[in-house]
């Protein structure tokens, strides 16, 4: 990409009266040549540089104003081909709505003490015994880069939510596996370490040179490995830099993650960079949307350093912030286009993305605890679900037609991993909060307690209603070329088979023929992942696709079980069918070599193993041509069974029906049975 400098962007701020755009592009009314007037005008596609057409400034002898300088310390990079201030705040942080004006150093002690201290009480004693207030603490040096892999912990979170929910709401008696990564990183979120200190001295920028070419190859390189690229605009971001407007604090941050990821830049000087950068974000009084990006990007940092407690800090204070500007969004005066494409509506994209990434993460951290910050837990409909379709999304409407094609891929699948981590976030949180508002009364406990023995859901019909709306939400036609949307899928039948199984003192009822439809689903969605993830990463293919496979057959393993002991010895014809095949395809799934290593994966074996033989022995013995549902077993009109013998309510989900990606309850092949107990 040429790197001419194009036009200055942040001139047209200055205009409180909007009108039509220019019918010249910045570039050509700067070199003062006739100008198309296209959405990319013909100078502009002829030397590839960005179009940019800005209000109508250039008439009438009224110039664009000078951009707003942020007043926080400034120091550039060395090297830098256009030195510039960092960009204007857009947006008061979270605490400025009274008037006052808190550094986010500040605002980041706020929230810790918030989120790490028990019942909400400053101890002020350990408080001023730690450096909290003195601003005199300075990190100890690190000389490494990230102690677990960015994307290696990326690609365990979403399926680490749904294990997380099985594990402490299902009734199934589902052990925990081990993830080393992730379950060393959760436990240290238990130990304790003392108020967190966000007041660091600002160390200088290392005289590090970067030529303009330097900068955009790391730049691509970043956009090509990091895992939350979703965050950024890649041609925003360029687009900045070469009108000197970039937020350069942002930039540095960028440089030296992707140095990381070269792996032969000199480290210490990459982390220098690193820090340097973090001490003066935490300096700005106010935040615009890259300050929230630079936040986004130090969190995960101190995350994957092992430094979590500090990372959620980051992470939480961006999601307040992404929630407000997306409640109270900050009108512009002027409108700005690059490539005939609203930048107002890239930057309102990229808040949505943010607010969605954080709210699943603080989901994650969440189901560890046996008593949540009610505050972390959110309304969800802040932002709109990202689409599965980019074709609607502004940000790869400007990316997806530049860049290498590496950059270009991965922000796609980033984009996608995203969509998958929103629409979890967006059905599990809410049965999250249904389990709390149900659980009895008990005394208040830290946040940071881990949870007790695991409580299964005590309202199936409720829990039934929101996985309903969860698979509504699904695109109706399932695009398998995209993993994202294959494993959200094979996720929400997953849940379906946990909360079909009711507590003693919930509902009740146990729609055995929705359980046995989605163990089918989910080894279908099994099949084409493992397709998927050969086809395109085999790295990915292990990290990814094993575990959750192991997961998934053991949850399903237990529910057959389940399903099979409330058959008894009558087999109830169909339904000792379906189950003896079920468990047949459960079983030969597992002898999967690649699931060889899994933690768990023996005793998951096993019991399939028995589960195949005593189901083939029942049929051979009891297996009867008779009517679909006895009469001993309590099955109603609607295929439910009674879990203790008693009568259904009325008020229950009988007419409740899976449609479309959903159940339909008037299916054949749905069972009723009793249970006689657990596992």
């Amino acid at each position: 990409m040429d790197m001419t400098p194009a036009a200055d962007e942040s001139t047209a701020a200055g205009f409180s009266d909007p009108s039509d755009l220019s019918t010249s592009c910045y570039f050509c009314h700067l070199c003062k040549i006739p100008c198309s007037g296209h959405s990319v005008c013909h100078t502009c596609r002829t030397y590839n540089i960005d179009c940019v057409y800005v209000m109508e400034a250039f008439s009438g002898g009224r110039q664009p104003s000078k951009p707003r300088v942020h007043q926080a310390r400034t120091e550039n990079l060395s090297g830098y081909a256009s030195p510039g201030p960092s960009l204007p705040s857009t947006v008061d942080s979270p605490s400025t709505a009274s008037g006052g004006m808190r550094l986010l150093s500040e605002e980041l002690e706020t929230v810790s003490l918030r989120l790490f201290i028990p019942g909400h009480t400053v101890l002020s004693a350990e408080i001023e015994r730690s450096s909290y207030w003195h601003g005199a603490a300075t990190r100890p040096p690190v000389h490494a880069g990230p102690k677990l892999p960015y994307r290696d912990v990326f690609v365990g979170l979403a399926q680490s939510i749904v294990e997380l929910f099985q594990l402490r709401f299902n009734s199934l008696g589902c052990s925990p596996r081990e993830q080393s990564g992730l379950a060393s990183l959760s436990r240290l979120f238990f130990q304790h370490q003392g108020p967190l200190s966000f007041s660091t001295r600002a160390p200088p920028f290392p005289q590090q040179s970067f030529t303009d070419l330097r900068v955009q190859q790391l730049v691509e390189v970043w956009f090509s490995h990091h895992p939350l690229s979703f965050i950024l605009s890649r041609n925003l971001l360029l687009h900045s830099y070469r009108n000197g407007t970039h937020d350069h604090e942002l930039l540095a941050l960028v440089l030296a993650d992707a140095s990381f990821f070269l792996g032969n830049e000199d480290m210490n000087v990459s982390h220098a960079m690193f820090e340097a950068a973090r001490a003066r974000v935490l300096e700005r009084p106010a935040v615009s949307l890259s300050t929230m990006q630079a936040l986004v990007l130090l969190g995960w940092h101190d995350f994957c350093m092992c430094r979590p407690q500090q990372g959620y800090c980051y992470l939480e204070l961006a999601r307040m912030i992404a929630a407000q500007r997306l409640i109270s969004p900050q009108s512009s005066p002027a409108e700005h286009h690059i490539n005939n494409i609203d930048t107002h509506t890239v930057e309102a994209e990229l808040s949505q993305r943010i607010y969605w990434f954080a709210t699943a993460f603080t989901l994650w951290l969440s189901l560890h605890q046996a008593s949540p910050d009610p505050d972390t837990l959110s309304p969800l409909d802040v932002a709109p679900l990202p689409p599965p379709d980019l074709s609607s999304s502004a940000v790869y409407a400007l990316d997806g037609d530049s860049g290498s094609i590496a950059a270009v891929v991965a922000q796609k699948n980033a984009a996608h991993e995203l969509w998958s981590f929103a629409h979890l976030a967006a059905t599990i949180a809410p049965l999250f909060k249904l389990h709390l508002s149900t659980a009895p009364p008990q005394q208040q406990t830290p946040y940071w307690s881990p949870p007790l023995a695991p409580r299964p859901i005590d309202s199936v019909s409720a829990a039934r209603t929101i996985l309903s709306a969860a698979l509504a939400r699904l695109p109706a036609q399932l695009d398998h070329s995209i993993p994202a949307q294959t494993f959200a899928h094979s996720a929400f039948h997953l849940l379906a088979v946990t909360v079909s199984f009711p507590s003693k003192h919930g509902d009740g009822m146990v729609p055995v023929g929705d359980v046995l439809r989605s163990v089918q689903t989910f080894l279908a969605a099994t099949r084409t992942l493992a397709r998927q993830a050969a086809m395109q990463d085999l790295l990915d293919h292990d990290l990814r696709t094993a575990p959750w496979v192991v997961l998934g057959l053991d949850v399903c393993g237990r529910a057959l079980v389940r399903v099979r002991r409330g058959l008894g010895q009558q087999g109830q014809g169909k339904a000792a069918v379906v189950v003896e095949e079920l468990a047949k395809r459960l079983w030969e799934v597992s002898g999967e070599r690649r699931l060889d290593n899994e933690s768990g994966v023996r005793g998951m074996r096993e019991r399939l193993v028995r589960l195949v033989g005593v189901v083939k022995e029942e049929e051979r013995s009891t297996f009867t041509n008779g009517p679909l549902f006895s009469e001993p077993f309590g099955v109603d009109n609607a295929g439910w069974v009674e879990m203790g013998g008693g009568s259904r309510s009325s008020s229950g989900d009988s007419g409740t029906g899976w449609t479309g990606n959903n159940f339909n309850n008037t299916d054949e092949t749905r069972f009723g049975v009793w249970n006689p107990g657990g596992f």
